[in-house]
């Protein structure tokens, strides 16, 4: 298998398994304004895993997506150009800025602060944006550079709109063939 697919299979089930660690802890002071003692209760903070939260299906879907659009195709070769790789970029790029957004708004909050899941979740959907960049065809491990990326990127969107033509042309017909039905139709119509 290639090495470049290697790697986004252990990111994504790195992601996978950042979901079961710590996402958020609370701060629980709040509740001495309602009358809780909380060195009684011994409760001044909570754990709230990735699991608890109600992003957990953000990250499962976005990693699984991932990881399986690593395992098909030609094992071989780096993710083919088109929509394998660009829907690995889609989402790898989604989950990252959520993951930012999340750390952000949970920084930004009085009594909640972002834990080691959320960074590490953040950490691999970085990981899985940049690596179909990094390795080479034969494997080989290459930092491109800006120019690079940007004629690959151009290169997977060609690909793309290109499958979306041939979708079209097969959905629609092909509109060649409906400006010739035009034309003869016209010339069999009797001259004034």
């Amino acid at each position: 298998m290639h090495k470049g697919r290697i790697t986004l299979i252990v990111a994504s089930i790195i992601g996978v398994f950042s979901i079961f660690l710590p996402w958020v802890v609370r701060d629980m002071s709040g509740l001495k304004s309602i009358g809780i003692d909380i060195e009684k209760e011994n409760i001044t903070h909570v754990t709230q895993l990735g699991l608890d939260t109600n992003y957990i299906f953000v990250g499962l879907i976005g990693f699984a997506l991932i990881a399986l659009v690593s395992i098909m195709g030609d094992r071989s070769k780096m993710i083919s150009k088109g929509i394998p790789k660009m829907s690995v970029l889609v989402i790898s790029g989604l989950l990252s800025l959520f993951h930012l957004f999340l750390i952000i708004v949970l920084l930004l909050t009085k009594y909640e602060s972002p834990t080691f899941g959320v960074y590490l979740a953040f950490s691999v959907s970085l990981i899985a944006l940049i690596v179909p960049y990094l390795f080479k065809a034969n494997g080989e491990f290459d930092i491109p550079s800006g120019k690079e990326i940007s004629r690959d990127i151009e290169e997977n969107v060609e690909v793309i709109e290109e499958i979306a033509d041939e979708a079209e042309d097969s959905i629609i017909g092909d509109d060649d063939e409906d400006d010739d039905k035009g034309k003869l139709e016209e010339s069999d119509a009797p001259k004034k």
